[in-house]
């Protein structure tokens, strides 16, 4: 089943502290947290959330958390874009576009 990895800097400008609770997006069927720090390379557990300190910005990156989107329905090449709702405790919900990078973990592969 076709995977993909999307990696961010959120950043916040709210004086409360947050929750990232997940996202979802039309190009794949499910979107999971991954806490590579935390659980070694396995990928985290369905409802686990990111804490996200007020004032503070939080990087998802191949050495933290990420977003494994799974069931991804298409393939992509450098420089095309997605839509990305990421869904925050607080804030709500929050669409976002997605890059597709040049040799990035972002391009479907298979495991």
């Amino acid at each position: 089943e076709p995977t993909m990895l999307v990696y961010a800097k959120i950043k916040t400008r709210s004086r409360q502290s947050d929750q990232l609770l997940g996202a979802e997006t039309i190009i794949a069927t499910a979107v999971e947290l991954s806490d590579v720090p935390r659980t070694g390379s396995g990928w985290s557990q369905r409802g686990a959330s990111l804490e996200i300190k007020a004032g503070q910005d939080v990087e998802l990156s191949p050495s933290g958390y990420s977003l494994k989107l799974t069931g991804v329905k298409k393939a992509f090449s450098a420089y095309d874009t997605f839509p990305l709702t990421l869904v925050f405790a607080r804030a709500g919900r929050i669409e976002v576009e997605v890059l597709v990078e040049e040799g990035s973990a972002a391009v479907p592969h298979k495991h």
